[in-house]
């Protein structure tokens, strides 16, 4: 079943109006930043912090390539499939393909960043 964009709009307002879900969400976001700004209150080098976490990123976006062989690797050493796309619209045909073996008639997209 494709979710149509009137259909979204549709589940958007009902979710937009369900007040529970609202306030969970709402305590979600407050207690996390809350959280947050606590942690980052009681440390004395956050800039120091933020350097290294700079510094780490731009090792990682150097190294990429050989991160994503030794990630491949793993991933296949587990068990896992690893399929490798050039750009968007190959990744979305992955995706469609391995729908279409599986004969998937519904699906869920999901993304975390826990």
């Amino acid at each position: 079943m494709e979710l149509t964009a009137n259909r979204f709009n549709q589940s958007a307002v009902i979710a937009l109006e369900d007040i529970t879900l609202q306030t969970a969400l709402e305590r979600a976001t407050t207690n996390a930043d809350s959280r947050r700004r606590a942690v980052l209150a009681e440390l004395d080098h956050t800039a120091a912090l933020r350097q290294q976490g700079r510094a780490s990123r731009l090792r990682a976006l150097h190294d990429l390539p050989e991160l994503l062989e030794q990630l491949e690797a793993n991933v296949i050493a587990n068990g896992g499939h690893v399929l490798w796309a050039a750009d968007a619209a190959e990744a979305n045909q992955h995706v469609l393909d391995i729908c279409r073996k599986h004969n998937l008639k519904r699906g869920v997209k999901s993304k975390s960043m826990a």
